[in-house]
Parts: structure tokens; C-alpha cells; sequence
């Protein structure tokens, strides 16, 4: 986040910051900052000017700070919008989300992301000018870019720091989004795949990489056996190049985990770098990562264009997304490009979207639906394009999760995800039978996959009976 934050408070408490907890003499001298005293300042700021990247409300001469929340977002602003709230009740981080925060601070956390702000501008002031140089060092791009997605937040901040003779909308304009868990068995490998598959039907060009370097499995839920790995890239830098230049609109590319899991540390380093390098080839980005955070995390979420996490229905890995939340805090990485999903939400579920908003400060919470043992299952046989096809509730509601943090998704067509026609449509059916059934002899045979019309006989293979195809 390269543009300003607009902070909104009375004129007394920017008068003097120490009311605010901020131990400035003055809040005119700050570059990045900009103060604004009443609601209609700051709503006439917002509407007039795309430099403002993030909004932190304190108070207002004139409106309380979760109406002028809700008016902003009314007026149609979609970034990052902070309120400071003396007392974080469950009704009022209730009230909070409903409005659109995307983050509920306290008046000490204030301070501290103040410090974090002023910390990082500064560094990032301090590498610009050698960025600057090395990247006049570069040439032109001999490939073509991929297509530009409307909207990407990273655009405007790698644009204004590229040399002149450089095309400025072909940096970086491909869309990077990071999915992350914090806990094992959240879902994410599955919520980044159909992900993935959601956008290629929109006709993009998709790479999707796996960052879990030890246990990656993206390559095995898309059928791939040989896929290219970042072993591959980081022995020959074309080998990306040359992935982009035989993908089509439509399709994902895989970049899978190295084969020996003894590479797995020394090929960190690449992860960050081959998203970046990919952003410039692929219109859009998807990198699965480990639940094991290491320094590749911060990079890729410094860079990403949106980070989603995903929360399993279970205390600890709330738990456990808060223990990340706080790390990124204290690392300087600015959250407005984060997104948070609530994984198998159902009826039964122990958990919905809004108690995990409150367990996390108020940010509002996408809830994906259960899609049930299909998901796992299909995963497994390396069907996860015709997963995102099926009409399963997890797909559409992942589909429909894209058409909302991603820009350029069309939500109505993401939304409906409409089914091949019966010839062509793979027709799943469990491994699993009841045990009433099994021993009543109902089911002799197992049934997989079947396509087309079936027979009776069966084979072996991969020790799987799969029936014969037409």
C-alpha cells in the first residue's frame, strides 16, 4: 500500500494527538496522512480522490463513527476502513461489521498501527530509490502480458515505480491472491483449486502454485503427475515463460512442490519471486501455502493483491488465525488487502460467519458452504476443475467469494456456475455405502466415477475398481 490514509477524527483530538494516543506534535507534517475533521470532509475526499488507500474513523465533529462507516461504504468505497471503538462490546462489533469496518482497533492499537505505518513507509522510502534503479536496469518484456484485471490494488503501486520507457500498465497486472490457513485441515488447498478452476471459467489465463514446499498437493487434485515445480524455475528462470506461452484462456497452469521434500527450504526464497514473476505473464495468480509460517508468508502477502484466509469450524483454528493476525501486526504488513472465509458452513455447523467477525476484531467474514465428502473426494481423483463444475455448494460459494475480492469477476456468471450438458458431465457418485447396506449385500461392488453409459464389468486399477467407459 503505496496511496494515503485518511484519518477522521474532532478538531479537538487533531489538535492535539495525544488525545488519540499518537505521540506527534503535529499531524500536518506527515506525507501519507491526511486529517480530516468532519464526516463530509472525509466522504468528499473518498469520492474525489483514488490516492486514499485506507480510512482510519476515530470520531467526527459532525456524524458518529459507524454511521460515516456505512455512508462510505454507501457512496461505494471498497477499501480498508478502520474504526476505533473505546470499549469492543459484542453489540457493538456486531453494529461495527454490519456498517462495513473492515477492522476494529482500540485506541492503544491505534497507536501501535500508527507506529507500525510510520516504521514501514519509512523503510519502504529508504529501498525505492535502488528499486528504481534496478528496475531501469530491465528491459521491455519480450512476452506479452497477460490481460489486465480492472481494479487491481497492486497496479497503482508497482505502476508509479516504474521507469518511463516501461509499459506502466504491464507491471504487475495480473492479479495475486495468496490463500492461507493457519491451522491444518481448514480447507484451503480445496477453497485455492476451485478458486483457481472459478476463474479460469472466466476465461483467464491462471497459474496456481503450491507454497507448501513439504506436503504440497495441488498438482494431485488437478491430475497432473509431472507438473512443473519451482525446482524447474529456479534451475531455468524461462521455464515460467514458457508455461505462460502454452497456456489459454481458460485454463490453469500448475506450478507444483518440488519432488525432494529435502529442497523445500532452500526453494523458499523462489516462492515469492516466481508469483511476482507470474503476475506479468498470467492474468490472474493463486498460491496455496503451508500452515508452517516462515519469512515466504510476509513476502507474499506484502505483494498480494488479496490474502485470504481460511477458518475451519473449530475454536483453535480461530485461535490460530488471531495468533497470525497479531504476527502481521507486529511484522508491519498492512491488512486492507485481507479477506476471511469461514470454511463448512452449514445448519449443523458450530460456528457461522458472524461469531467468527467478533472473535477476530469485527472484519467481516465470507461464509463457504459444506460442500460434504464430494469435495475431498474428487480432490482426491484429481478432479477439482470438474468439482467447480458440479453445482456443489462448496464451488458456488467459492465462486461466489472470487466474484467479491476479485476484480473483473463477473458475479453473476460466478453465481449461477452453471452445469456441462449430461453427455459431457462427470457423474460422481461416494465410495462410501452404509453398513446396513454392505451387510445386506445391496451393494456388492463399489462405485466410483462413471462416464457415459456404464457397464456391468469392472476392472482394477490403482487398486480403485473403476467401471468401463463407452
Amino acid at each position: 500500500m503505496r496511496g494515503k490514509i485518511a484519518l477522521c477524527a474532532d478538531e479537538a483530538s487533531l489538535s492535539e494527538p495525544l488525545l488519540l494516543g499518537l505521540d506527534e506534535a503535529s499531524l500536518e507534517g506527515i506525507p501519507w496522512l491526511v486529517a480530516h475533521a468532519s464526516g463530509a470532509s472525509l466522504r468528499r475526499a473518498t469520492a474525489s480522490s483514488a490516492k486514499i488507500d485506507e480510512v482510519w474513523i476515530a470520531s467526527s465533529d459532525d456524524i458518529s463513527p459507524i454511521n460515516l462507516v456505512a455512508a462510505l461504504r454507501k457512496d461505494g468505497f471498497s477499501k480498508s476502513v478502520l474504526l476505533v471503538m473505546e470499549k469492543e462490546s459484542g453489540s457493538a462489533l456486531s453494529r461495527a461489521s454490519s456498517a462495513g469496518a473492515t477492522e476494529v482497533l482500540s485506541p492503544d492499537e491505534l497507536a501501535s498501527r500508527f507506529a507500525v505505518e510510520r516504521a514501514r513507509r519509512a523503510r519502504m522510502d529508504e529501498v525505492s530509490v535502488s528499486h528504481d534503479l534496478m528496475k531501469r536496469t530491465l528491459s521491455v518484456p519480450k512476452k506479452a502480458p497477460g490481460k489486465i484485471l480492472n481494479g487491481n490494488p497492486r497496479n497503482a503501486a508497482l505502476a508509479h515505480r516504474a521507469p518511463a520507457h516501461v509499459n506502466r500498465a504491464s507491471i504487475g497486472a495480473g492479479l495475486l491472491l495468496v490463500v492461507m490457513g493457519s491451522s491444518g485441515g481448514s480447507g484451503k488447498t480445496a477453497v485455492a483449486a476451485v478458486a483457481a478452476s472459478a476463474l479460469a471459467a472466466q476465461g483467464k489465463r491462471v497459474a496456481l502454485m503450491d507454497g507448501d514446499l513439504q506436503f504440497g498437493c495441488i498438482s494431485g487434485a488437478f491430475g497432473v503427475k509431472s507438473p512443473t515445480t519451482f525446482e524447474d524455475i529456479a534451475n531455468a528462470p524461462d521455464k515460467l515463460e514458457s508455461l505462460a506461452k502454452d497456456a489459454r484462456p481458460g485454463m490453469v497452469s500448475i506450478v507444483g512442490a518440488p519432488a525432494k521434500l529435502e529442497r523445500s527450504e532452500a526453494l523458499s526464497a523462489c516462492v515469492s519471486k516466481a508469483a511476482l514473476d507470474a503476475t506479468n505473464l498470467f492474468d490472474a495468480v493463486v498460491v496455496d501455502t503451508s500452515t508452517s509460517w516462515s519469512d515466504m508468508h510476509a513476502l507474499l502477502m506484502e505483494s498480494a493483491s488479496c490474502t485470504l484466509f481460511v477458518v475451519d469450524q473449530t475454536a483453535s483454528s480461530i485461535r490460530s488465525c488471531r495468533h497470525a493476525m497479531d504476527l502481521c501486526k507486529r511484522m508491519g504488513v498492512a491488512t486492507g488487502s485481507f479477506a476471511f472465509a469461514l470454511n463448512k458452513c452449514s445448519r449443523r455447523s458450530a460456528l457461522s460467519g458472524a461469531d467468527v467477525s467478533c472473535a477476530l476484531g469485527g472484519v467481516p467474514v465470507h461464509e463457504l458452504a459444506d460442500g460434504g465428502p464430494e469435495v475431498e473426494e474428487m480432490c482426491s481423483l484429481g478432479m477439482a476443475e470438474a468439482l467447480s463444475q458440479s453445482g456443489n455448494a462448496f464451488a458456488k460459494s467459492v465462486a461466489a467469494l472470487m466474484a467479491d475480492v476479485v476484480p473483473g469477476v463477473d458475479g453473476a456468471a460466478a453465481a449461477s456456475n452453471t452445469r456441462p450438458p449430461e453427455s459431457e458431465r462427470s457423474l460422481f457418485k461416494s465410495f462410501g455405502r452404509r453398513r446396513s447396506q454392505r451387510k445386506r449385500g445391496r451393494r456388492q461392488e463399489p462405485m466410483v466415477v462413471q462416464r457415459g453409459e456404464p457397464k456391468r464389468d469392472c476392472q482394477l486399477l490403482d487398486g480403485i475398481f473403476w467401471e468401463e467407459r463407452l
